[in-house]
């Protein structure tokens, strides 16, 4: 039976252990191995003797008979994932062994696949879930597979049917004495199969796998499994590392216990004892599994008595502490040393131990430097006692928190779930998951928080919308969802890799806004689809980051910045957009660098856009850079931008606009601004307004085109051919066409313009933009574009001849 296991090393391992002299070679195998591993399972298994049975028995089967055909977990969309609890008491032909193959019972013939497949199993010290409504915790993943097909057989039971198949690519250590769990869920399903099950009372927990509390039900599945068994134990046992987790619980909470690595075999006995001193030990009554579940209601350490024909071995003892009162102070991260009153060994058993008592002064937590990488999956709710005084600072240290997510609703690493006032500074963040993967999430009113120099990381080539970077919203699956995400928090200085999204923030909906959010100086590299997506906020601030996808091939339609279902008072200043399509410039989606949608503001907190660059978008498809769609993206001020579409060896037809504005937009403005188009053979316009009902006030903009055949200049109503048309239609009678002579070179400064001729054209919009994208302080008669500049001297001048007249004024140009 060992052969149906799917992974090649495994039966490369099984076909060296049986022909290994595990007596002589026991040190050097325990010393390879380590910590758990697939080639502990075969370490603590083979560990009992010089040869092994090299066949597993035949099936053993519950089927207590009168089956009910019951849909969850295999043939339900909603309710997609179920546990069951059993005991050895069920299987009275079996031994122990290493189980490398579950059958479930189905109702007929049936041929399904299964997707994002997950089957758990562990031990449990219940016998039942009565009065238990959550989902068992503590096991192994020993099934994990993208898309799954198992395989029907007839059934052997009491019950008609068919056995299907499922071989787990991770065995399951079963001691024959434990009761144990399978939990099984699904992400969706072709033809998938009716689950025969018995009236046992409150034998199952079912439900949706992304709700955290299950029904409890009357069910058990029948069930069987192939399985290895084990020969006689080995004299003395050897035995490893107690292992607590939680191993930091509140008091009268309790923690599972368990060993890792150690021997196993039939004629194998447990005893766990207990110590308050590490020292002097008791034996606990009636606790005599492998594994344990534990109430602690003091600080205690731990450990297992094992014994093979009369030679007992221990465990190294853990210490789980129990907290019960609220902390302040300076305490330390560190899982490389042991547990104490001040350090903790992992971010998990730290954040439990604010659950108990909270906090009552300020907390700053160390993560020692190179002490990770930290492998789990953090979540955090209401901390009592915080507030804007009694902060909790992690400094990471650049250690690495990392966590691979095997369901959706595990996807996210960090989670802060209505948790405040948290600062994160120097912390690593990945997800890591094969289908499933966020990096960190607020939801729930997680307020006051802030994250400084940070890098996040998610998957950089998937199409998934399984996989984003930073979520604000107001679902734990969805990205987009709209809620009470969180106010007040800041992301600064922060990096940013991977991901459908890059960014989103979600506020509770048009009417109703998160507040005071901060995006700030930070980069968003090789997202797939939205770069930031912000939606229902006010005050936020999205200044000075770097936005691109330069590195990645696997692309589609750009929002760079996608603003959507009301946004007041933002400030969106002095960022860069650029490099999208490098990795596939064949690419023909649409880029839209900067996208509103019912982005609407209002009089009193107006939105403002300025000082932002939009260069470098080279690919096959539409180009719309500043793309305003519908009626409702009122009071926006779009001042300072330097806008550039610059590629002129481009040979498609399709549409390309520096501005493009659909609907009857009011109290709109479009100042200050330089737009640059040279895009080969497509129609171009620099401004295109579909309404000719739209309240538009656009002036004081620079024009340039170097290849003018292709391009349209405006459309309102319709189209409207040159500069001078332009103006006549009542726009920019302060603006001009002209060449602004961009700098260029390596420097990050290289669309800054040279020429005098658009020197202080812009008009007085000082109390909204003081400062250049620099920070170099405007006037009253600023510089168009983003940047404020020092025209290039001349050297002398002729051919000087008059390019435009305009009231007040007129546009000289000559050669030098």
């Amino acid at each position: 039976m060992i052969f149906r296991w799917q992974d090649g090393v495994v039966k490369t391992l099984y076909s060296l252990f049986q022909t290994l002299n595990f007596k002589s070679m026991r040190t050097n195998l325990l010393a390879l191995v380590g910590k758990t591993t697939l080639l502990a399972f075969f370490m603590t298994f083979f560990l009992v003797g010089e040869s092994v049975n090299a066949q597993t028995q035949p099936m053993v089967i519950y089927d207590p008979g009168a089956p009910i055909g019951n849909a969850i977990p295999f043939n339900s969309a909603t309710s997609n994932r179920r546990a069951w609890i059993y005991t050895p008491q069920d299987f009275p032909n079996s031994q122990p062994g290493l189980i490398t193959r579950i059958y479930i019972l189905a109702s007929g013939t049936p041929n399904p696949t299964f997707n994002n497949l997950i089957i758990s199993m562990g031990q449990t010290t219940l016998n039942n879930f009565t009065g238990n409504n959550a989902w068992p915790t503590g096991g192994t993943v020993v099934l994990n597979a993208a898309t799954y097909s198992p395989v029907g057989t007839p059934s052997t039971g009491t019950s008609s049917g068919s056995w299907m198949a499922f071989d787990l690519t991770t065995p399951f250590l079963f001691d024959n004495v434990s009761n144990f769990f399978v939990d099984a869920q699904q992400g969706g399903y072709t033809a998938g199969f009716t689950t025969q099950q018995a009236n046992v009372p409150a034998k199952s927990v079912f439900g949706s796998a992304t709700n955290p509390t299950p029904g409890t039900q009357d069910r058990i599945a029948m069930f069987g499994f192939d399985w290895v068994p084990a020969g006689p134990c080995t004299a003395p046992p050897f035995v490893g590392a107690t292992i607590a987790a939680p191993s930091v619980v509140c008091v009268g909470n309790t923690t599972n216990l368990s060993v890792d690595p150690m021997s196993f075999g039939q004629g194998q006995s447990y005893q766990w004892q207990s110590s308050t001193n590490g020292t002097t030990w008791a034996n606990m009554p009636n606790d005599t599994l492998s594994a344990l579940t534990t109430v602690v209601n003091d600080t205690t350490f731990y450990r297992l008595a094992v014994t093979c024909s009369n030679q007992t071995s221990f465990s190294t003892p853990v210490r789980v502490d129990a907290i019960g009162a609220p902390i302040s102070g300076t305490f330390t991260i560190n899982q490389l040393a042991l547990p104490s009153a001040t350090n903790f060994t992992s971010f998990t058993d730290f954040f439990n131990s604010l659950v108990c008592g909270g906090i009552s002064g300020p907390v700053i937590v160390n993560v020692v430097a190179g002490s990770g990488p930290y492998l789990e999956r953090v979540e955090i709710q209401e901390i009592a006692g915080v507030n804007a005084v009694n902060t909790i600072t992690i400094n990471g240290n650049g250690n690495t928190l990392s966590h691979a997510a095997v369901g959706t609703i595990d996807r996210t690493t960090l989670v802060l779930d209505g948790a405040d006032y948290l600062h994160f500074d120097s912390l690593n963040i990945s997800a890591t998951g094969a289908t499933f993967g966020w990096v960190v999430q607020l939801t729930n009113g997680a307020d006051h928080n802030s994250f400084t120099n940070c890098h996040f990381e998610t998957n950089a080539s998937s199409t998934s919308t399984n996989f984003a970077n930073v979520v604000m919203s107001g679902s734990l699956t969805a990205a987009t969802t709209a809620g009470n995400s969180g106010s007040f928090n800041t992301f600064e200085n922060n990096a940013h890799i991977g991901g459908y999204y890059a960014f989103t923030m979600n506020g509770p909906g048009a009417t109703n806004f998160n507040l005071g959010n901060k995006i700030i100086n930070s980069t968003f590299e090789d997202f797939y689809l939205y770069g930031l997506y912000i939606r229902s906020q006010e005050d936020v601030e999205i200044v000075g980051n770097d936005i691109s996808r330069a590195t990645r091939t696997t692309v589609s339609t750009l929002y760079g910045l996608y603003f959507a279902s009301g946004i007041r008072g933002a400030i969106v200043t002095n960022n860069r957009l650029h490099d999208f399509y490098n990795g596939n410039t064949a690419n023909t989606t649409g880029s839209y660098p900067v996208y509103m949608t019912g982005a609407t503001g209002t009089a009193a907190k107006p939105n403002l856009l300025a000082n932002n660059l939009i260069y470098n978008l080279e690919h096959s498809g539409i180009q719309y850079s500043l793309y305003l769609l519908g009626a409702l993206n009122d009071f926006w001020k779009i001042y300072h931008n330097t806008v550039v579409i610059d590629q002129p060896n481009f040979a498609g037809g399709n549409a390309t606009r520096s501005v493009f504005i659909t609907g009857a937009q009011n109290n709109m403005e479009i100042k200050n601004n330089i737009f640059f188009m040279n895009r080969g053979s497509a129609p171009q316009f620099y401004t295109y307004l579909t309404s000719a009902a739209a309240n538009v006030d656009i002036d004081n903009n620079v024009y340039y085109s170097p290849n003018a055949s292709n391009v349209t200049f405006g459309f309102y109503g319709a189209n409207i051919n040159t500069f001078a048309d332009w103006q006549t239609a009542g726009f920019d009678n302060n603006g001009v066409e002209f060449d602004p002579t961009f700098i260029g070179g390596t420097g990050s400064d290289f669309l800054r313009p040279s020429v005098g001729a658009i020197k202080s054209l812009g008009a007085n919009v000082l109390s909204d933009v003081p400062a250049d994208i620099e920070g170099t302080p405007r006037t009253t008669s600023p510089d168009p574009g983003a940047y404020e500049f020092t025209p290039a001297p001349c050297t002398g001048a002729f051919d000087l001849t008059a390019d435009s007249l305009f009231p007040g004024g007129a546009i000289l140009s000559w050669q030098s």
